[in-house]
């Protein structure tokens, strides 16, 4: 059950489990309070989220243009952190998530993702070059029910905390029910007050208003001011790919934690954890002892699906080890991680990253632009996949001329890779391009359309 007033959580035993027999109760401002809690445990960090109850975390960390690792290639950065036990799982850029190869770079301003162990957080930030140090100095703005819920939380780790809340009222309701939090009636987007309460000192400046606008301008002031993080909700999807480009920072919504609960308690059986990507798709993790047709069968050769590559596995108890082709040591004396002829034993988790994102058969791809290189000789054929939309989408170039042909999943899923040249020939769509190269043509299972139809 979701639930967006927090007061009835309070009473969990009693009107949950006695009255109304709900087993598990979410509300969104506390799922979102909680994911604040772990940035705050882990400078830098832009996301975190705990598989294996907690032993593996995968964090996303922004490479900024101080990182010491930029433009390097995955391979090459194995070499340089010797034995700390990581794997860049994901890259989100541009609104795009890619997984990334030994021969990618590091891109500069993407958002990456790592697969480590509990203690090597801070590790794998000082890897990339972010701040390791722990917040001390906190400012909150907005006093609802994230406002309260954060500062409770803070309170309990001693940090000192400053609220700033528009509604005197309000203020003083907040007053009453915290112990060491300074609570300030003011406009957090008002520079003459964020100056007065020393902004420019501040580890950290959350804002969590029910006001996305008033949370994007506080956070971008603040930064402007000299607050060395910042952490903004914001709700609306569309306003996120909005707030990384004009660097935002850190973003936290409601929606998405309370959405990464949700799959973490229906996804039960073969999946004990789950979580969606901040862009796109999602990551999850499997296990339980028969659960997989493969229990007891070794990696190397195993079929998962495209994209979907298995990054860590846990054991019973033991410490998880990576499964990318790395030869690390592990915890257990018989283990050699990463090793593709590592027999996966019943009862052992595989954790397989990116598990919603569907990806068609890259031979299917190459016969699109194969096809279309024959068609247009002299021509640069350049594709990608939107995911939003199911469709790739390939531009064919030719000095200041450019065709666009949109090809929809559904009809590469279809048909076999042998028999999409001849089809697309049929369908002529290579004349229709040369006939109207200002319009883009979509390609259906049954024929051409143009793109805006």
């Amino acid at each position: 059950m979701k639930l967006r007033n927090a007061d009835y959580t309070q009473y969990r035993p009693e009107l949950i489990e006695m009255i109304i027999n709900v087993a598990r109760i979410i509300t969104p401002e506390l799922e979102v309070v909680k994911t604040i809690e772990g940035l705050m445990t882990v400078p830098d960090a832009e996301e975190i989220i705990e598989f294996a109850d907690g032993r593996i975390h995968l964090i996303g960390i922004r490479i900024h243009d101080e990182c010491p690792v930029l433009g390097e290639e995955f391979i090459d950065l194995r070499r340089r952190t010797g034995e700390l036990r990581f794997i860049v799982a994901a890259i989100i850029g541009q609104n795009r998530l890619i997984i990334p190869t030994g021969r990618s770079h590091i891109p500069r301003g993407d958002l990456i993702y790592c697969v480590c162990e509990r203690a090597e957080p801070t590790n794998v930030l000082t890897v990339f070059g972010s701040r390791t140090e722990p917040a001390k100095h906190v400012l909150i703005i907005g006093g609802g029910n994230i406002g309260l819920g954060l500062a409770r939380k803070l309170e309990r780790i001693s940090m000192h905390v400053r609220l700033i809340e528009r509604d005197r009222k309000r203020c003083e309701s907040l007053a009453e029910h915290l112990d060491r939090t300074a609570v300030l009636n003011g406009d957090g987007t008002d520079q003459e007050v964020l100056e007065e309460e020393n902004v420019q000192g501040m580890d950290v400046v959350i804002s969590a208003t029910g006001d996305e606008e008033s949370n994007i301008l506080s956070s971008l002031l603040c930064g402007q001011l000299g607050a060395r993080r910042t952490i903004t909700r914001i709700n609306k999807i569309a306003y996120m790919p909005i707030a990384e480009a004009i660097g935002l920072g850190q973003i936290v919504s409601p929606r998405f934690s309370a959405v990464n609960t949700i799959l973490r308690h229906i996804r039960k059986g073969k999946v004990v954890s789950a979580f969606v990507w901040k862009g796109e798709g999602g990551g999850a993790g499997g296990g339980g002892p028969g659960a997989f047709g493969s229990c007891g069968q070794a990696a190397q050769g195993r079929a998962f699906p495209q994209r979907r590559p298995c990054d860590l596995c846990t054991e019973g108890g033991t410490e998880p080890y990576p499964h990318r082709g790395h030869r690390h040591r592990a915890a257990g004396p018989h283990h050699h991680p990463g090793d593709p002829k590592e027999h996966s034993p019943c009862g052992t988790r595989v954790h397989v990253m990116n598990e919603e994102i569907p990806m068609v058969d890259p031979k299917k791809i190459q016969s699109v632009v194969t096809h279309l290189e024959n068609e247009f000789p002299g021509c640069t054929v350049e594709g990608h996949h939107d995911l939003a939309q199911r469709v790739h989408r390939f531009v064919i170039k030719n000095g200041a001329t450019a065709y666009r042909a949109i090809v929809l999943e559904e009809f590469l899923e279809t048909h076999k890779a042998e028999e999409i040249p001849p089809l697309l020939t049929m369908f002529t769509l290579a004349e229709h391009l040369r006939e109207l190269p200002s319009a883009g043509f979509v390609v259906t299972k049954r024929g051409l359309k143009l793109e805006h139809e």
